[in-house]
């Protein structure tokens, strides 16, 4: 057979493994090559979850080694490993050889998949995986379990979780698919199933691993220039890759990379979600319809919906709890018939509604609203359930949701235990649980279980929820349940009773947890021969609280040397550094938050604030606009702009960030804003991009004058709405007239403070506002031509002088020897001079 025609059948038979659907093609039935019909009938048995059968094929025991007398000198994994090798040696022809390296391939994919059923979707796994081993290995009983959680967890010792099933399966995945796949070149797939595989692993550690993370990635890359990701024939395993993606970067913590491949998802499948409203009614007893939320999904024209390769009969699928409310619906009854229609939607398209929500969900901030929201989109899945996976988390999230509130709660426990229950069923059959599992983000069961204990405990049932805890060897919540019902000793009691049994970095951390004592992290430090990051974390977090910042800061670097995917540790670091005032270790702590989640309002404006102590404000201009991304509602961030702006001379930006505030505060005011802004105007000060400030001042008219609509008590904001007007000296008289009137009212503020004249300062300053104002109504009136309003003008600024002259008079002079103060006399002389003027200019006017 051509070369062409072997890689044609290889790529048929590793498609119709991503795609979970059999392979009916002549070409395989008639290419006569040797060993396609083990080949064939292993990836049958995939694809049917006759894994049993698997392990029986003659090929697979004597990889596996379960009829060889296993070489004692050497541990399980080389020797595993030496068989594979001298699996993939023995063929003469290069059509065989390519045969064998699917077939490799198809063990390692049996075991992963053997490895999820057993800790994720059930039913229980009944074949032990020691079983297949060599009799030396099996025979080692404790010493293999921890060989073999010390091969999976190299550096980590005690961050895997201590009760997961069949870890072995585990092992061989990672042996099948990760360590040997340079020696599958012609398996095309093989990078897609190896990151599978590697982020299983990491969903099992306490710990994000740099080591797992950077595989993943470059597999990721691996993955994405292959050729089946353009092939156009194959949508739902491009889909599936972004939505794995997705979820992986999400983990990460990587935010923005994650929304990028949910994007990149959507649009292959040709979907968009829209949150509306409709008229409906949520409540048994509610007489009119009312505006309800409704989540409108739409496919592009054209596009066919291609039918699921699994198919699950509903009945098998976890029971859908009706509510059974007294007075809450099931579900929302729209008015029109239509808005209850969904399109058509297989498998895969509900797996991108599902990401899509739970993207939703992290953006969003909690409210009453967000809860709405995200039950859109679960009714949406719901209403036509297809898949195992997404309706588990489906009902998973509801019950989330429905947890806090009273006529919901008992539906979101009951639901949560019928998962619980339902792992534990042979109905529906392995495969069907698989279907789409990757891409569905579904937690491991003990995840589920704790879930429904914390429920529990929200309940009150501490009791309850404490055997859950410990029966799952789930110590911090345990100990967290003690806690709250003021059993600390009980707490302290627990984690030292599992130091005995097993002495851990992570139980002495815990320790130190509850006692508040730092020694114990330090202990867990030396415990790990210096590997733990929590240890030097919870040291930071310690000092962090103890407000001793340098000490913080130094515990905290250490951690993120060990382990830098911590996204909170960056943040405290950032925290931290500001407070202690070393800004360069802030910036480049929030520099890392921002770069990893870039929707984070919080990290942006931190960081800015770094920059302005380090006066580097065109960076801390240009950072708060991506603050400003990320929550437009935030007036703290807007304030921040706001004086940025007028640092960087942004005027346009000023006004904006300006406006803004008006809206998000009732009464905000910043004088010294004004007063920059209203001189940069007037004097045409160029602004950052080189043009006048003048060319704002319509726009800053329009501010001043919905400023003072809000803020009519401060006098320095109506003096600077006279100092735009032009100060009474525009050759415009209507501006000069509203000028006049501003410092008027500018005026009457700052004579109406109660006893301002008995003080020498304000007294001064009050003076010198008066012999200016006096001046305007001076030059006003000297601008106009009927006598009549000059005159009373003159009459104005008269009263208002004398007023003041007689106040400070009255206050300030010395009754003995009819003295005024020093610092006063020459501006109460100026004010007295100005008045005589004011005098003879209205005798003339008449």
């Amino acid at each position: 057979m051509e070369e062409e025609g072997v890689h044609s059948v290889l790529h048929l038979l590793e498609h119709s493994l991503l795609r979970c659907e059999h392979v009916r093609d002549e070409r395989i039935a008639t290419c006569g090559l040797p060993g396609i019909e083990d080949t064939v009938t292993l990836v049958t048995n995939i694809l049917e979850g006759h894994f049993d059968s698997i392990y029986r094929q003659t090929n697979v025991q004597n990889i596996i080694g379960q009829k060889e007398n296993g070489n004692q000198d050497i541990s399980l994994y080389e020797f595993l490993k030496e068989n594979i090798e001298n699996f993939l040696k023995i063929p003469d022809s290069s059509e065989e050889l390519q045969l064998r390296q699917l077939y490799v391939m198809g063990i390692g994919i049996a075991s992963l998949q053997l490895f999820v059923q057993a800790n994720w979707t059930g039913p229980l796994v009944k074949q032990d995986a020691v079983q297949l081993l060599p009799e030396q290995y099996r025979n080692q009983g404790k010493e293999l379990d921890e060989y073999i959680v010390r091969m999976l967890v190299p550096e980590e010792e005690d961050s895997w979780y201590p009760l997961v099933n069949q870890p072995l399966y585990l092992l061989l995945a990672q042996l099948f698919l990760v360590e040997v796949r340079h020696l599958l070149v012609n398996c095309k797939t093989v990078s897609f199933w190896a990151m599978r595989c590697l982020f299983i692993k990491q969903r099992l550690l306490d710990e994000k691993s740099p080591k797992i993370h950077d595989l993943i990635m470059e597999l990721m890359n691996q993955v994405e220039s292959s050729d089946f990701m353009t092939d156009a024939s194959l949508p739902s395993i491009r889909i599936q890759f972004y939505l794995e993606c997705s979820y992986i970067h999400g983990f990460y913590d990587e935010y923005d990379k994650a929304k990028q491949q949910l994007s990149n998802a959507k649009n292959v499948a040709k979907l968009t979600t829209t949150l509306t409203g409709a008229l409906g009614k949520r409540t048994r007893f509610q007489q009119s319809d009312i505006s309800q939320l409704l989540l409108k999904v739409e496919r592009d024209e054209g596009t066919t919906v291609m039918e699921d390769t699994v198919k699950v009969d509903m009945d098998s699928l976890p029971k859908d709890l009706l509510l059974n409310n007294d007075t809450l619906l099931d579900k929302v009854q729209f008015a029109d018939p239509q808005n209850c229609e969904v399109i058509e939607l297989n498998g895969v398209d509900q797996a991108v509604i599902l990401a899509d929500c739970l993207e939703h969900k992290r953006t969003q901030p909690k409210h009453e609203l967000l809860t709405e929201e995200l039950q859109s989109f679960i009714q949406v899945i719901l209403t036509n359930p297809k898949v195992y996976s997404i309706q588990t988390v489906a009902l998973l999230m509801r019950s989330g949701l429905e947890d806090h509130r009273a006529k919901t709660i008992e539906r979101s426990m009951a639901q949560i235990q019928i998962i619980v229950d339902q792992f534990n069923t042979e109905d529906p059959a392995p495969m069907k649980r698989l279907y789409l599992f990757y891409a569905s983000n579904l937690q491991p069961k003990w995840i589920v279980e704790r879930d429904f204990a914390e429920l529990l405990v929200k309940l009150g049932a501490f009791k309850s929820a404490l055997e859950i805890y410990l029966r799952l060897e789930l110590w911090e919540n345990a100990i967290v349940c003690y806690q709250t019902l003021g059993r600390v000793e009980k707490a302290e009691n627990l984690t030292r009773e599992q130091l005995k049994i097993k002495e851990s970095a992570k139980l002495w951390c815990i320790l130190g947890d509850v006692t508040e004592d730092h020694t114990y992290y330090e202990k867990a430090w030396e415990v790990s021969n210096h590997r733990s990051a929590r240890a030097q974390r919870s040291l930071g977090l310690f000092y962090f609280l103890k407000e001793d910042y340098d000490k913080a800061i130094d515990h905290l670097e250490k951690s993120l040397a060990i382990n830098s995917l911590q996204y909170k540790v960056w943040f405290r670091l950032g925290f931290a550094g500001t407070e202690a005032q070393k800004y360069d270790i802030a910036i480049k702590a929030y520099h890392r938050c921002t770069s990893l989640d870039s929707d984070n309002f919080e990290a942006w404006n931190n960081l800015s604030n770094a920059y302005i102590k380090t006066k580097q404000k065109m960076k801390a201009y240009r950072t708060l606009q991506e603050s400003l991304k990320c929550n437009y509602e935030n007036w703290k961030v807007w304030e921040n702009y706001l004086v940025t702006s007028t640092d960087v001379g942004h005027f346009e930006d000023v006004i904006r960030a300006y406006h803004r505030l008006l809206d998000l505060k009732e009464h905000f005011h910043d004088e010294e804003v004004l007063n920059i802004l209203t001189n940069a105007i007037v004097l045409g000060i160029d602004d950052a991009n080189g043009l006048p400030a003048s060319r704002l001042k319509s726009k800053a008219l329009e501010l001043l004058g919905r400023q003072t609509s809000q803020v009519t008590n401060n006098a320095k904001v109506w003096i600077a709405y006279a100092n735009l007007l032009g100060n009474c000296q525009s050759e415009d008289e209507i501006q000069n007239d509203k000028a006049l009137q501003c410092l008027q009212k500018a005026h009457r503020i700052r004579v109406q403070v109660v006893d301002w004249f008995k003080d020498v300062d304000t007294s001064k300053e009050v003076l010198q506002e008066s012999i200016k104002l006096a001046e305007d109504y001076s030059l006003c009136s000297s601008r106009k031509t009927n006598s009549g309003e000059a005159i009373q003008l003159l009459s104005s600024g008269k009263l208002m002088l004398k007023q003041v002259i007689t106040k400070v008079k009255q206050s300030q002079e010395n009754t003995i020897s009819g003295e005024m103060p020093p610092e006063l006399l020459e501006d109460f002389n100026k004010a007295e001079e100005q008045l005589q003027k004011i005098i003879e200019q209205i005798q003339q006017r008449k």
